[in-house]
């Protein structure tokens, strides 16, 4: 994403951490740690394979690190995210209501799917293809009731 330019006009590019894997008891003090080495050289190295499938003559030596913050994502337990109806007052799937939530990192890469599920879940329609089928299933509300009682 570009979050700016420096005062030279080259681009600055946000570049999402995905290392830190803990519970956050206060968020303001996630903003103010450092990050390590070994995550700032996983962005440059994820950038430059990035822009190089764009056909952008841009390597890993022509990316400079500027600042940078910890991420914060909301993680399920598995990593696996959830796209279903949330629980209504009586424990029942409210049909009003849909959450897609646990996105981590991976969260872009299933976003259209996600939203394509989230849809269906509020029009009250289906898609009978396997894989749709597998996807819902794993995302849904039968795994979110069952991660709830554990």
């Amino acid at each position: 994403m570009l979050e700016g330019r420096t005062p030279q006009g080259s681009p600055v590019i946000k570049i999402g951490g995905h290392f830190q894997r803990s519970d956050i008891s206060d968020l303001d003090s996630v903003w103010q740690e450092a990050l390590a080495e070994a995550e700032i050289q996983w962005s440059r190295e994820s950038t430059a394979r990035h822009l190089s499938l764009l056909d952008l003559e841009i390597g890993e030596q022509d990316l400079n690190y500027l600042s940078g913050y910890s991420c914060v994502y909301s993680l399920t337990e598995t990593e696996v995210p959830y796209v279903t109806h949330v629980r209504g007052g009586l424990g029942e799937p409210d049909p009003n209501l849909v959450v897609i939530a646990g996105l981590s990192g991976v969260g872009a890469k299933g976003a259209l799917a996600y939203g394509l599920i989230a849809a269906n879940l509020l029009l009250g329609e289906d898609d009978p293809h396997p894989m749709y089928q597998k996807a819902k299933t794993a995302f849904g509300y039968q795994r979110l009731v069952s991660d709830l009682s554990h």
